[in-house]
């Protein structure tokens, strides 16, 4: 356990000097902030630009002019779920192939880290980033909505729909994580973890079967979350989701240890 505290500590200052937390602040933040102003003001936007005589784009307008509440957590959602996970996609699919080609692994394996142990500490620290600026975000989003449309849902299913989309993260960073142990090149690791997060997004449109998708969690059961309604098959979907975390950390355990006791 002293270990695992001395690396866990090692690599929260790792990732605070090289900006990894401001990056994803500004990512985040910056989704949770336009998402529900373009919500808000898309209609009037599109109204100014728009001739006065285009009849069918005035409509258009029109109909963007009504979105509620429940519309500027889709569009929260939705750029969470794209522009927030292939984030994190690029800032951890290093997060175990730099230390191998560094030769910083295998220095530290020599000296009694356990590679259970060299894993764990590294999805800890990110898992933690990556929770802690959800959280932050869903936040932002929810006051900014509030403001916006004067009725945001309710608080706990807000936070709770925040929950749900934080587990999804959290997977895939145990698939980063895994696909940065097994790739020989940063590259590599980039396609692996942009090829799972493309599976997870279709599989979660295939009919019947999708629900108990991970990528599910990317946006359709947090927004019904958010709108107070408890979705079909969420607990088994969680499992599956937890499952593959699960797997996929062990997995990088396996090769790491394979590759020290090599």
């Amino acid at each position: 356990m002293h270990n695992y505290f001395a690396f866990l500590g090692k690599e929260l200052m790792e990732n605070l000097r090289t900006k990894k937390l401001l990056v994803l602040v500004c990512v985040f933040f910056s989704s949770a902030i336009t998402s529900p102003l373009l919500t808000r003001y898309m209609g009037e936007f599109f109204a100014l630009l728009l001739p006065a005589d285009d009849e069918i784009g005035q409509l258009m307008a029109a109909a963007l002019g009504a979105m509620t509440w429940a519309d500027s957590y889709a569009q929260l959602y939705g750029n969470l779920g794209q522009m927030g996970a292939l984030t994190i996609l690029l800032l951890f699919m290093g997060i175990i192939l730099r230390e191998k080609s560094s030769g910083t692994a295998d220095l530290v394996f020599t000296k009694g880290l356990q590679p259970s142990v060299f894993v764990l500490a590294k999805f800890t620290v990110s898992g933690l980033i990556t929770l802690a600026v959800t959280f932050a975000s869903v936040l932002i989003g929810y006051v900014y909505t509030l403001l916006l449309f004067e009725y945001a849902g309710s608080l706990v299913h807000v936070l709770m729909g925040g929950l749900v989309f934080g587990v999804f993260l959290l997977m895939m960073l145990a698939v980063i994580t895994f696909c940065s142990a097994i790739a020989k090149s940063t590259p590599i690791s980039a396609v692996l973890g942009l090829a799972a997060f493309m599976f997870f997004g279709f599989t979660a449109i295939i009919p019947r079967i999708g629900r108990f998708s991970p990528g599910t969690l990317m946006a359709a059961f947090p927004l019904e979350i958010t709108a107070g309604r408890m979705p079909d098959g969420l607990g088994v979907n969680i499992a599956i989701t937890v499952a593959i975390a699960i797997v996929s950390l062990w997995g990088a355990t396996a090769v790491s240890a394979k590759r020290h006791s090599d």
